[in-house]
């Protein structure tokens, strides 16, 4: 499966969230997105974890000052090890969270595209 076909089976549309133009997904999608961004040599640049909110849309936390990103590029991540750290931070993460209340934002080359091509008027 390619990343396009991935979003647009497995995606949550941020545009219905928050008017974001991107996707995130859940975290039970979060290694195979990983995975398959991985095996098409695609760099990750940062990860933002969304929380849904009481009305069940999904957007950056407003009970925490902090928000949680994970910029691998300003931590200056080799690129040859971002997978592995990526994975492990999501794995880490997912198993002290709330699986149904959590998304993860991926910000790389193909999910912008891919994001914009689904939504294509033809």
């Amino acid at each position: 499966m390619d990343i396009f076909e991935f979003y647009k089976t497995s995606g949550i549309d941020l545009e219905e969230h928050n008017g974001a133009k991107f996707y995130a997904v859940q975290p039970k999608d979060a290694c195979v997105l990983l995975d398959l961004l991985n095996q098409q040599h695609v760099i990750v640049h940062s990860i933002d974890v969304l929380y849904k909110n009481e009305n069940g849309l999904y957007g950056y936390s407003t009970q925490s000052p902090q928000c949680i990103s994970w910029d691998l590029d300003a931590a200056n991540i080799p690129e040859e090890k971002r997978y592995e750290v990526v994975k492990q931070k999501i794995q880490d993460f997912d198993a002290h969270s709330d699986h149904e209340n959590l998304a993860f934002l991926f910000s790389d080359e193909q999910s912008y595209k891919a994001w914009k091509k689904n939504h294509a008027k033809f």
